[in-house]
């Protein structure tokens, strides 16, 4: 590990000889103190590096979206009219057969289980409470 710790301070010290750094790109330009106090560059500004406070929540931005997105899907698939197209008879049949296997899992569920039977439920509290109390020994005082 000393040979590689050697290795990697004489690579830092080339870097450092030769001004080679790796130094971060700045995106924007760096704002100065005439640039927020004047009020004329409002307009300026660029909305995605604003600071202000947003007028409208991010559950009604994530809305916007939604809803915009779902507008240009059905203008893609030309699904404008909210008019439901009749089930044609294999469309029926279909849907008898998924009820008719729901029901049926259903009570293949309820015999593959049946032997559970849950512990009968004690109706009686007061025979219960009365029992405890004769056998509690009596205390005295």
């Amino acid at each position: 590990t000393e040979a590689l710790t050697a290795k990697l301070e004489d690579r830092i010290k080339k870097r450092i000889a030769d001004s080679n750094f790796n130094d971060v790109v700045r995106r924007a330009p760096a704002t100065t103190g005439a640039d927020l106090t004047s009020s004329g560059t409002a307009a300026k500004r660029d909305p995605t590096l604003d600071a202000e406070k947003s007028k409208s929540s991010l559950m009604d931005l994530y809305e916007k979206d939604y809803l915009a997105k779902l507008k240009r899907m059905e203008d893609a698939a030309g699904m404008n009219e909210n008019i439901a197209e009749p089930l044609t008879e294999v469309e029926k049949d279909e849907l008898k057969a998924i009820q008719m296997w729901k029901r049926l899992a259903q009570h293949l569920d309820a015999l593959s289980n049946y032997y559970f039977t849950p512990k009968p439920i004690q109706e009686d509290l007061n025979v219960r409470v009365r029992a405890v109390d004769k056998a509690a020994p009596a205390i005295s005082m």
